[in-house]
């Protein structure tokens, strides 16, 4: 069997495209399962993603979140 690298080369960009497509469509389904579940329950229990990343973007624009942020990153530098 004769392989070229041309042909490699474009089966190993098809086989990456397939893996991006398998992970993005397992992020979507986590999401939308994340979101039905939540449906369920009580929003202090599990909330939406839709508030998770909401409240991600209100806490992203406070500058203690930074600091906050650095003080943690230490600590788990420090602790390895």
């Amino acid at each position: 069997m004769v392989f070229d690298s041309a042909s490699i080369a474009r089966d190993n960009r098809a086989r990456r495209w397939r893996g991006l497509w398998r992970r993005g469509l397992s992020v979507l389904a986590l999401l939308l399962l994340w979101q039905v579940v939540s449906l369920f329950m009580k929003e202090s229990i599990l909330p939406s993603p839709i508030a998770v990343f909401a409240q991600l973007g209100v806490n992203l624009t406070q500058p203690d979140t930074y600091v906050q942020l650095g003080a943690t990153m230490f600590r788990v530098v420090i602790g390895m």
